[in-house]
């Protein structure tokens, strides 16, 4: 503390105190006593009554102060340059007044708060952090004292900023936590996990049991950079390919999914940035942390894109939210290359020689029911293929699934197609391979088809015609009968219906499904 006082006989300054005497960023009580020669100091609690220097009274003699002269509290004597901070309360006496009237003008002290933020020093215990923007990877404890006072309430608070307490704007600092019982020591450890990535103060708000509030921070800020390492993003890819059939794998860090509340996906190819999909937590929590590529193919067909191999990637944008004392965050996470693959695999047909498939052929010789061939392919990912066919007796026939065959190392899948219990009929048939992504290409000619003739369904459905019901002559001396013949059959042409009464022919090829069907309505 340096006073300056101009008497009678003497005009000089003088420091009184240590350095630390009087604190930073806390209320100072403060009294000076001048009785004709003497100065006395009184800083918080404590009286001093000399001054620090060579000389321990410089006014001695001094006598009256000098009428008329200026009166300035706050600021040094050569320049006037004020101090930072607040006088709340300022008294001056006519007299000389004695330590108990000092002292009890003084009255109850206000509370002090002392601020401190640790880090984890590795053996269990904690170390203060000494240097701005020092990086946190455990806990990290928030460390107040409180003297002076008892206190009747306490908030915690971090700020992105360098907190103004003189003029404190509690509601733009994130509360933490909250006390209201008096102790003298308070610590509140937290995972710095449960903080959102930034650079951060520790702010207290003290309230004493005399309504008065005081701030105080620590001036060291300390810095959260986890984003980066809360989720960990793979392709479930094949081979380093990926497709609409294939996921992103979210692994976020154990025990810390909870920020997570909405993860935005695009896509990269050549620097074009699409947007593919929105996913809430409850999405990705209910698909095992799976994100789903289907809305790749609507992608892929706005971009005309033709089967082939792509080069893309993906970016990721999670949005984060710590609890309504934080704001939103969001954080990009860019994943690597990889070759977005949506060509099905070329294929060849094998047949004749060694196998018993013959294109545009008659099988009539029903020990010959076993058909053999093979399809083989370039791509090194070929990895099945399946057999369909349909008959061509009704022209609307669905393309009926035989079965699917693995490819063998070399990239060969060897067919096998047992027709003994097919329709007699002309049959076409065609080849569906998938590679390991399940990505498809149709192999077919107007020569794949083949006519099965074994005539070994001899079996018939008769429908119309009921064992109970008496039929009677029409006026022209017919039964009409209204029956429908199906037989097993495709190849079936002509079907003879024989009463008492008259014979008659159905010769007109009805078809639905995949058979045909006759009916005397139309004859």
């Amino acid at each position: 503390l340096q006073i300056y006082l101009n008497t009678i006989s003497v005009e000089t300054n003088a420091t009184y105190g240590n350095s630390g005497s009087i604190s930073l960023n806390s209320w100072q009580f403060i009294a000076i006593r001048y009785n004709d020669s003497n100065v006395d100091v009184m800083i918080n609690d404590l009286w001093i009554y000399n001054a620090t220097g060579a000389i321990p009274e410089p006014w001695n003699g001094g006598g009256n102060l000098v009428n008329g002269g200026d009166f300035t509290t706050g600021a040094e004597t050569t320049d006037y340059s004020c101090f930072s901070g607040s006088i709340e309360q300022l008294s001056v006496f006519n007299k000389s007044i004695g330590n108990l009237e000092i002292e009890d003008h003084k009255g109850m002290p206000m509370l002090s708060l002392s601020t401190r933020v640790s880090k984890e020093d590795g053996l269990g215990g904690w170390t203060p952090i000494t240097t701005n923007e020092e990086l946190i990877e455990g806990y990290v404890n928030f460390e107040v004292n409180a003297s002076d006072n008892d206190v009747k309430s306490l908030a915690f608070y971090i700020s992105d900023s360098e907190p103004d307490i003189v003029n404190p704007e509690p509601n733009n600092w994130s509360l933490i936590v909250t006390y209201t019982n008096n102790i003298p020591s308070y610590n509140y450890p937290k995972n710095s996990w449960t903080i959102p990535d930034n650079s951060w103060y520790f702010v207290a708000k003290g309230v004493d049991i005399y309504n008065n509030t005081v701030y105080d921070y620590y001036n060291f800020s300390f810095k959260i950079d986890h984003f980066n390492d809360l989720i960990n993003f793979t392709y479930l890819s094949k081979n380093g390919r990926i497709n609409e059939h294939s996921q992103i794998g979210v692994i976020p860090k154990a025990e810390f999914e909870w920020p997570i509340s909405e993860i935005e996906l695009y896509i990269n190819y050549s620097n074009d940035i699409d947007s593919l999909a929105n996913l809430s937590y409850y999405e990705l929590y209910s698909n095992d942390w799976l994100i789903y590529l289907d809305s790749l193919s609507d992608w892929i067909l706005d971009k005309g894109l033709t089967p082939n191999n792509y080069n893309v990637n993906f970016i990721l944008k999670a949005n984060f939210t710590y609890g309504q004392e934080f704001p939103y965050y969001t954080f990009n996470y860019t994943m690597h290359q990889t070759i977005l693959d949506i060509k099905g695999p070329d294929l060849t047909l094998f047949s004749g020689g060694t196998y018993s498939l013959t294109l545009e052929s008659v099988y009539d010789n029903v020990l010959e029911n076993l058909i053999t061939m093979a399809i083989n392919s370039t791509d090194p990912y070929f990895d099945s293929v399946k057999l369909q066919y349909k008959y061509d007796t009704p022209s609307t026939a669905n393309w009926i699934t035989y079965n699917l065959y693995e490819a063998n190392n070399n990239s060969l899948a060897s067919i096998s197609w047992d027709i003994i219990n097919l329709r007699d009929d002309n049959l076409t048939f065609r080849f569906v391979g998938y590679d390991d992504l399940n990505n498809e290409k149709v192999l077919e000619a107007t020569d794949y088809w083949i006519v099965k003739d074994f005539n070994n369904h001899l079996q018939f459905v008769v429908e119309g015609i009921e064992s109970s019901q008496i039929y009677g002559l029409e006026s022209d001396d017919t039964i009409d009968l209204d029956v429908k013949i199906i037989p097993v059959d495709n190849d079936i042409t002509r079907v003879s219906i024989s009463t008492g009464y008259e014979s008659f022919d159905l010769t007109t090829v009805f078809s639905e499904q995949e058979h045909i069907y006759f009916d005397d309505s139309s004859e």
